[in-house]
């Protein structure tokens, strides 16, 4: 029978400890594992990002490389910061010729002042005077017609000026060979904006060491970023080496260099990123990782916070099956610790799910402002070919109106064409309109571009009648092969492009309108030939296009241009200094060297933008940008984060609702229960719970229903007790008698009394029966009876004690001992007789100061049958104060279970010597219950309290 028993309790352990573990495993380890998904999802986000942020750093570092390496770009960058400060022309010849000693023989510099002269570089022999400053005073256009043989022997090239003038800030090539084979020049202005000096550059190409030249721009990214990156080049001719040579190059690494292609910019060696370019010299640059890949985040501490609180909230649960809560925590208690170690991780796991989202919302708005700047971008694009429209609309009326006209009725339009030129003539090269008879109808710039331009129409007129004819064209006995070429290129242009399109020509970017118009035997006898500046064109777009921005750059968004091109006749919009931002510059060269759409974040003016970048198509020399402040993605992601928390807000509620209605049967008879327990402790013994519907807790209620009853008897056992006690404080000239008594139960077993003897003298008391309730409370009674009749027989305090012990032992026995303080007051001597069974001494303030304290040893009364009391005299003549007390005060515990003791009460009632004895008895109550924070003692508190004033006074 005992094995089936024990196989029982087994199987029902085993049963509780499964169920338990199911729990845990649903409330705690379901929510645990889905947030360390969460986790691990953000941290590989993490983790990503930072990938490409390194390596998006890492190709600005191979941009760098590139553009050092490039002999145009490098050396163009050196005149820019030479030239971008107002430097006296003095000083700038000193800082000239530190550059030109550096690049070893490369480069040749030369510095004129405002005035145009030529002066030295210090360390350099002074070029030739007459044939510098005419070259720069060509540049300048202060000679209509600078001689050609000067031109030549200082530039190598005849047309130089006239190949450079357009054209500052960048450097042309003047196809000399090796020697001075390109030239640029550069004005240095003052702070009002005037030119103070000029810098001419000549580059030799025979001397610039290409792979020097990258091999210095390498070396100088080491010194800036060599601490994280191992940075070189492959040479495309000489693919077995690394340039310039590593200290530590990593084994294999060339190998992967071999096997990379071109076109793949980022790949990994051994796990650490590796970043390829191939440079416009066809130099491969590398840039790999020093530093491990990334695998340690903040993400971890998550990790681990949350591991906590899933073994935190499974031993809550482990903590509430074995029932071990503390004893302080009722049954609310109990339900919230549950309901935290199985919602919270809950909650967290619901709030980290939205946490999720947020970042995926973010993304998601980045995307859509990136298609939308991309989208935007293209429209206005596209919008500015509107300025081209306009010319084109023109040139197609005058067309249709003179079509099928003679050249006398064409000869009318003119003034029409002549006054639509003059009123654009700033986006006009030249405009011709010729005849078969080689006469120009009209030319907008007669003289302008000498016979080129009319010889070019007269070619491409009869280059379309004879196509129209079928017959091959031939050239005019007068024209040249270039003429020629131009011609069938600008007919096969018209016939894919249409009338107006865009072509180079002559190293210029410009719009062609070709339009041949037929005479009244429908063959060509007319052609219009226009040539408009692109540059202008695309800028005077531009120009309107920041107009209209400007009211959407007050809803946050900015818009700029960036020209393609580093001369410095194409400007930057909307302001000059825009070109110069970092971000904008790299997103730029990001475009350019992809051909796509670029976008980036970055700071502009110290807040952080989305950027976008586009290549035009018709604003073909610019890159557009579009930059939204990434605050306004961030505030739209936190107004859709605040709707989904307010959503998931509302369903908690609801949820707790639910759970509210379903648990009312259940807490609204606990409530009552509760609110029945809190008139207990203020002893109003007079409540009731009302029964429910639940059957355990009525049954509960009716229980304590029944305590209350017997309580309520009680309470009025405590009034019959109160009243036995005196009711007010007693007093004469010169004294009187005043106490207090706190009860721990219903019923007390402390006593206390005072009255007046038939012969004038005050009987005073106090005692405290062992133990409390009904049994204590009774004693107490007794002795106050006991105490009434020995008083009336006795004149000695030992004696009476002596009576009342007898009493005592017949009425109550040895079960209940009594401790007993007797004195009798003699107003008249101001003297107190007093004896002592057992009691805690009176303590003696008397005026004049110091402490005393009156008791003798003594048995309790009710503890022997033949006791022995012997009397004492008090004298308080001189004035002063008896304080009676019971160990309730003593003995009374704070939170720390330190009781409050002797010195402290003593140290409470001495500064009180001379107050009141009202105010004497508040304190020591208050200080007693501050102490031990309860409302009602642990033990009975009485106190009484004698006050004498000398016999020469009165109270």
């Amino acid at each position: 029978m005992s094995i089936s028993v024990n196989s029982n309790k087994i199987f029902t352990k085993l049963a509780t400890s499964l169920e338990l573990l199911i729990r845990t495993a649903l409330f705690v380890g379901l929510p645990v594992l889905m947030c360390l998904v969460l986790v691990h999802d953000f941290e590989k986000e993490a983790i990503d990002a930072a990938k490409n942020n390194r390596c998006s750093e890492m190709r600005a570092v191979l941009n760098r490389i590139a553009i050092m390496g490039n002999p145009e770009k490098h050396f163009a960058e050196r005149m820019e910061r030479l030239t971008s400060n107002p430097i006296p022309p003095r000083v700038l010849a000193v800082r000239a010729a530190r550059i030109a000693r550096s690049e070893n023989g490369a480069m040749d510099l030369f510095v004129f002042d405002a005035s145009g002269s030529i002066i030295p570089l210090p360390g350099f022999p002074m070029p030739p005077k007459a044939a510098s400053q005419a070259f720069l005073k060509g540049l300048l256009k202060l000679t209509p017609h600078p001689n050609a043989n000067l031109i030549a022997a200082f530039a190598g090239n005849k047309n130089a000026v006239n190949l450079l003038a357009p054209s500052p800030g960048i450097f042309i090539n003047l196809q000399n060979g090796f020697n001075r084979s390109f030239c640029g020049w550069w004005p240095v202005n003052g702070r009002n904006g005037t030119p103070i000096a000029w810098v001419v550059a000549f580059l030799h190409k025979g001397k610039i060491e290409q792979d020097s030249l990258v091999d210095r721009a390498v070396l100088t990214a080491r010194r800036l970023v060599g601490t994280m990156y191992y940075l070189g080049w492959r040479h495309p001719a000489a693919s077995e080496t690394i340039r310039p040579p590593l200290p530590d190059t990593p084994h294999g690494l060339l190998e992967v260099l071999c096997t990379t292609s071109a076109g793949i910019e980022t790949c990994s060696f051994r796990d650490r990123e590796l970043v390829t370019q191939c440079s416009a010299q066809g130099e491969l640059l590398f840039c790999l990782s020093r530093n491990l890949p990334f695998h340690e985040t903040f993400y971890s501490n998550f990790r681990i916070l949350i591991i906590f609180i899933g073994i935190t909230a499974a031993v809550t649960m482990f903590i509430y099956a074995g029932g071990i809560f503390p004893p302080f925590l009722g049954f609310r208690g109990k339900l919230v610790l549950l309901l935290l170690a199985s919602g919270v991780i809950i909650l967290g796991g619901l709030l980290g799910s939205i946490f999720a989202d947020r970042n995926n919302r973010e993304r998601e708005l980045v995307r859509q402002f990136e298609t939308d700047h991309v989208n935007l971008l293209e429209k206005l694009d596209r919008a500015s070919a509107s300025e081209n429209y306009r010319f084109f609309r023109t040139y197609d009326e005058f067309t249709r109106k003179t079509m099928g006209q003679s050249l006398s009725e064409l000869r009318r339009q003119i003034p029409a064409l002549s006054s639509f030129v003059k009123l654009n003539s700033s986006a006009f090269i030249s405009i011709i309109l010729v005849d078969l008879n080689q006469n120009i109808i009209y030319e907008s710039n007669p003289g302008a571009a000498g016979n080129s331009q009319s010889k070019l129409a007269f070619q491409m007129l009869r280059y379309f009648q004879h196509q129209q004819e079928g017959v091959r064209g031939e050239s005019q006995g007068d024209s040249s092969m270039i003429t020629d070429v131009l011609v069938v290129n600008l007919y096969w242009a018209y016939r894919s492009l249409g009338s107006f399109f865009r072509q180079k020509f002559l190293g210029q970017d410009v719009f062609f309108v070709v339009q041949p118009i037929n005479g009244p035997d429908g063959k060509p006898h007319a052609l219009l030939l226009g040539l408009q500046d692109a540059l202008v064109l695309e800028m005077q777009a531009l120009a309107r296009i920041r107009r209209n921005m400007n009211a959407v750059a007050a809803n946050g968004l900015h818009w700029a241009a960036l020209p393609v091109s580093p001369d410095t006749r194409w400007q930057t919009f909307p302001r000059s200094n825009t070109g110069r931002n970092p971000v904008l510059k790299q997103v730029r060269d990001q475009v350019l060297a992809t051909q796509l759409p670029a976008h980036t974040v970055g700071f502009i003016h110290n807040c952080e933008y989305l950027v976008t970048a586009l290549r035009g198509h018709v604003l073909d020399g610019y890159v557009l940008i579009l930059a939204r402040p990434f605050s306004i993605i961030r505030d739209m992601t936190l107004r859709l984060n605040l709707q989904a928390a307010g959503l998931s807000a509302s369903i908690l509620i609801l949820g707790l609702a639910g759970a509210f209605l379903a648990s009312s049967m259940l807490l609204a008879p606990l409530h009552d229960l509760t609110r029945n327990l809190t008139a207990l402790t203020e002893r109003h013994f007079n409540e009731r719970v009302p029964p429910c519907a639940v059957v355990e807790l009525s049954r509960v209620g009716e229980r304590f229903n029944s305590i209350m009853e017997n309580l309520y008897d009680l309470k009025i056992a405590r009034t019959v007790q109160e009243n036995l006690w005196p009711g007010k404080k007693l007093s004469g000239p010169g004294w009187s008698v005043e106490g207090r008594c706190c009860t721990a139960a219903g019923l007390g077993g402390d006593h206390h009394e005072w009255f007046t003897l038939p012969d004038g003298r005050i009987v005073i008391a106090i005692g405290d029966v062992a133990g409390h309730g009904v049994p204590a409370a009774l004693v107490a009674a007794a002795a106050k009876v006991e105490l009434a009749l020995n008083a009336e027989r006795s004149q000695s305090p030992g004696a009476i004690l002596c009576g009342m012990n007898s009493g005592l032992l017949e009425q109550a026995g040895r079960s209940r001992p009594m401790t007993f303080w007797l004195g009798i007051f003699d107003p008249g001597t101001r003297q107190v007789r007093f004896a002592d069974a057992g009691h805690l001494f009176g303590i003696v303030l008397p005026v004049k100061g110091g402490v005393e304290h009156a008791g003798a040893a003594g048995y309790p009364l009710g503890s022997r049958k033949i006791p022995a009391y012997q009397d004492d005299v008090i004298d308080l003549a001189s004035g002063g104060r008896l304080v009676l007390y019971s160990d309730g005060f003593i003995e009374a515990v704070n939170a720390a279970q330190e009781q409050f003791g002797f010195d402290r009460f003593l140290e409470t009632i001495l500064p009180l010597r001379s107050a009141p004895t009202d105010m004497l008895i508040n304190d020591v109550f208050t200080r007693i219950a501050n102490w031990s924070q309860h409302d009602f003692p642990d033990d009975d508190q009485t106190l009484v309290v004698l006050t004498v004033a000398p016999v020469e006074t009165s109270i």
